[in-house]
Parts: structure tokens; C-alpha cells; sequence
């Protein structure tokens, strides 16, 4: 039933299948995500209504991703990252709330109008689960007119996480006893927020900004093997790991860089 949900339930129902594949999830109001953003990258929902970001954390490559290769669900037509995200939630979401209507956003899903189903960093920062550091956040900016894109870090994992899905709940509604939370702001001085936007700019591929703070773990060896091979290549290197005995279709090129740099990985 719709009245006895609220984000601290919600949450530790996705929680109990979720936490334990490698992912995080932390809610928020829709009000709060709208109020950063203009009008037209808004969420169509009133603002009271509980929404949840899902991250990945380094686990889930090794907890969730494998497995889901060992399992030989996926299919070649896509990013298999995609599948297993997209599997994962699905699974928890059907079997959690199995009455619920629930709104499913993931990162790479673009609208008609080729922009995002949601601003995967906005919603991090606006749950409190990492702070979306910008070029704004700069006093006295050296870049000139240069437009610096901007970046997400956890405060336990750094960079070293993915933003992957926006699930809004569309029956349930949030009163005034949830406070919305400030992101740790675990990048607080000028010089290093310029380290962590320069590095993010112009080295992302060296992924040295992933460590801007020290993190309580990193991606493993393997991991970093598959998210620096590109996606076009990827799963030429799962055959090489055993998962693929034959050719097939090769995935979807739309994973440009950009999407890389966004998180991706």
C-alpha cells in the first residue's frame, strides 16, 4: 500500500537486494532535484514526490556485473553494463514493490529530444550521495571562457563509482520530516577544485581524478581493464575472458566519450 512507504522503507527495501550486488541508493523529493535545474530538464512529478538515485560502487563489478556475464542473460546488441544495471534494478524493483508504480530512469537513456532522462550528477548532489563540484564553484575561475564540465565525488569512493539509475516513485509522497541533506564537500579548497576539474577535463583517460581524496577502495584490476577499453572493443576482451565463444553483434557506439567522462565507469 502506498500509505505505509516513505524513504527510509523504500530505501531499506532496495537496500536488502541492492546493497549486497555493489549499489547504493539514497532518496530524495523531486522538488529538490527541480529547484537546481530550468524548467525544461524538470521531473513531470509534484515536488513532494520520493525519488531514489542508484549508484554502483566498485563491488558491483565483481558482485553483480561477473556473475550476470556467468549467467549468460546478456545479449550483444547493447553495452552489457547496461543489461546487468538495468537486470539488477528490474529484479529488485518488481520484487520490492510489486504494486508500485515506479518511474525507471537509467544514465544512458536519452529523451526524443536527445537530452537525458535525468541529470545523473544534479540528482547525486541533491540526495546528498556525492557533491557535484562545477566550474561555478570556483572563485576567481582561471580557465577563461573555457567550459570546464563538471564531476561528482563520493566522499568515501572518490571517483570511483557510477551514477547509474533515477527510480521515481510516482504514488509516494514526502512531508516536511524529510530534511534534505548537504552533500559532504570533501574537495573544499580552491587549488584542489581546480586540480580535480582540470584533471577531469583534460586527463580524464588517467583517471587520476578518481583520487582527488583517498578512497576506502577503487576499482579492481580486471575492472579497470574493461572500463579503459572502449566500448566498441569490449566485448572482444569478454571473449578473451571466456564469456564469448562465438562473434556476434558488437555494442552500441553511442558511449562516446562523453558518457565516459560523465561516470560512465
Amino acid at each position: 500500500m502506498t500509505d505505509t512507504l516513505n524513504a527510509e522503507s523504500v530505501q531499506v527495501k532496495l537496500d536488502s537486494f541492492l546493497t549486497k550486488l555493489g549499489f547504493e541508493v539514497y532518496p530524495f523529493k523531486v522538488g529538490w532535484y527541480n529547484a537546481l535545474l530550468p524548467s525544461s530538464l524538470h521531473l513531470d512529478y509534484p515536488e513532494s514526490t520520493l525519488a531514489v538515485v542508484v549508484l554502483s560502487t566498485p563491488d558491483m563489478f565483481e558482485q553483480a556485473f561477473l556473475p550476470f556475464l556467468e549467467s549468460r542473460l546478456f545479449q550483444r546488441l547493447s553495452d552489457p553494463v547496461d543489461q546487468c544495471v538495468k537486470h539488477s534494478i528490474t529484479s529488485a524493483v518488481s520484487q520490492a514493490f510489486p504494486s508500485q508504480r515506479v518511474d525507471v530512469r537509467y544514465d544512458y537513456e536519452l529523451l526524443p529530444s536527445r537530452k537525458p532522462k535525468f541529470l545523473a550528477q544534479s540528482a547525486a548532489h541533491v540526495s546528498g550521495a556525492a557533491f557535484y563540484y562545477q566550474q561555478s564553484n570556483v572563485k576567481d575561475q582561471p580557465w577563461g571562457d573555457k567550459k570546464m564540465f563538471g564531476v561528482c565525488v563520493h566522499p568515501r569512493f572518490g571517483g570511483w563509482f557510477a551514477i547509474r539509475a533515477l527510480l521515481v516513485f510516482e504514488d509516494v509522497m514526502i512531508g516536511s520530516e524529510m530534511l534534505q541533506p548537504v552533500p559532504i564537500d570533501c574537495v573544499p579548497s580552491r587549488e584542489e577544485k581546480i586540480r580535480l576539474l582540470e584533471a577531469f577535463n583534460f586527463r580524464w583517460q588517467d583517471w587520476s581524478y578518481r583520487d582527488i581524496v583517498p578512497p576506502v577502495q577503487t576499482y579492481s584490476q580486471k575492472q579497470k581493464e574493461y572500463f579503459s577499453t572502449k566500448p566498441a572493443e569490449r566485448f572482444a576482451l569478454l571473449k578473451t575472458w571466456g564469456f564469448l565463444s562465438t562473434e556476434g553483434d558488437q555494442p552500441d557506439e553511442s558511449l562516446d566519450t562523453q558518457n565516459q567522462m560523465n561516470g560512465h565507469g
